[in-house]
C-alpha cells in the first residue's frame, strides 16, 4: 500500500517537472530542434537492432541531421552495458535516474 502511494507521488512529481521542460522544448523548436526518445535497452535484440537502425538511418540522412536526438534509458534494466557504452560514443544517451 505504501509502495503504491510512493509510486503515485513520484509519477506526479515527474509530470510536474516534465511539463516545463516540454514547454521549453516547444519554445526552442524554431532555433534548436531537439527530439527526445526512449531507448529500449532491457532486451538485447531490441536494444541492438533498433539503435543500429536509427544510427544507419541518421547516417543516410533519412532522419533530420539538424536535430539533436536525446535518448533516455533505464540504467537498472540495461541488457548489455558494453553495448550501451559503445552507443554513448555516437549518441546522446541519458540515464533516466539522472534526469
Amino acid at each position: 500500500m505504501i509502495e503504491l502511494a510512493l509510486s503515485q507521488i513520484f509519477r506526479a512529481l515527474g509530470r510536474l517537472f516534465a511539463y516545463p521542460i516540454l514547454i521549453l522544448l516547444y519554445l526552442l523548436w524554431p532555433i534548436v530542434r531537439i527530439k527526445i526518445g526512449i531507448l529500449r535497452a532491457s532486451r538485447i535484440g531490441h536494444f541492438a537492432s533498433n539503435t543500429e537502425t536509427f544510427l544507419r538511418r541518421r547516417a543516410l540522412h533519412i532522419y533530420d541531421s539538424e536535430c539533436i536526438y536525446i535518448l533516455m534509458c533505464d540504467p537498472r534494466r540495461v541488457s548489455n552495458r558494453q553495448l550501451l557504452k559503445m552507443y554513448k560514443r555516437d549518441l546522446v544517451i541519458v540515464d533516466k535516474a539522472s534526469v
